[in-house]
């Protein structure tokens, strides 16, 4: 799912979970220090992440290092997909900062592109008590660079994705999830 923080990615993930053949965990967010490693971005106290982007690419050239990312990718995924799953769906609204390097690590992947008012993504980033606030320009700056960083992956991926409206997920769930489970190749359940 690429979808920007307060963007309805928890609603989506329950809701996709609930289907029997589907599995949508909680939030992953192993994607995020496992590509940093070769960028060098990133904090760590224990090591330093430019230090280990430079051991790293001493070893590996990128597609090395591209296919070791998605060996341990879908050693994690195989890992928590419990039997009978024909589709994991992973729900990292940080992965947003990386979503231009999941269709190469995941080549096979296909992405649903959680889009939401942006008016009502920057009142729930606003409105959310769970953090501590932050300047609103910072927080519409957020919303507006999320807006942005989508549109690039949908016109980049658009034969690899697709789109899903938060606000006709609300209005409509079952015509909503019923064209999701079509694009996903299972048949619609109730349940969801």
């Amino acid at each position: 799912v690429i979808g920007p923080m307060r963007g309805g990615t928890t609603l989506l993930r329950k809701i996709l979970d609930a289907h029997p053949r589907l599995t949508s965990p909680a939030e992953t967010w192993f994607m995020l220090p496992l590509l940093n490693m070769w960028t060098g971005r990133g904090a760590a106290d224990a090591y330093p992440p430019k230090q280990t982007a430079a051991a790293i690419q001493s070893h590996l050239d990128q597609a090395g290092f591209v296919e070791a990312c998605r060996a341990f990718a879908a050693s994690f995924y195989a890992q928590i997909t419990p039997p009978g799953s024909a589709v994991f769906i992973d729900k990292t609204p940080p992965y947003m900062d990386i979503a231009d390097s999941l269709p190469l690590i995941f080549p096979e992947a296909r992405f649903l592109l959680l889009c939401r008012d942006p008016r009502s993504t920057l009142w729930s980033r606003i409105s959310w008590k769970h953090t501590e606030p932050e300047p609103i320009e910072r927080t519409i700056e957020g919303v507006s660079r999320h807006v942005r960083m989508q549109a690039a992956f949908a016109g980049k991926w658009v034969s690899r994705l697709h789109s899903v409206s938060y606000e006709r997920l609300c209005t409509d769930p079952e015509a909503e999830t019923a064209a999701i489970c079509d694009y996903l190749g299972v048949d619609h359940d109730p349940a969801m």
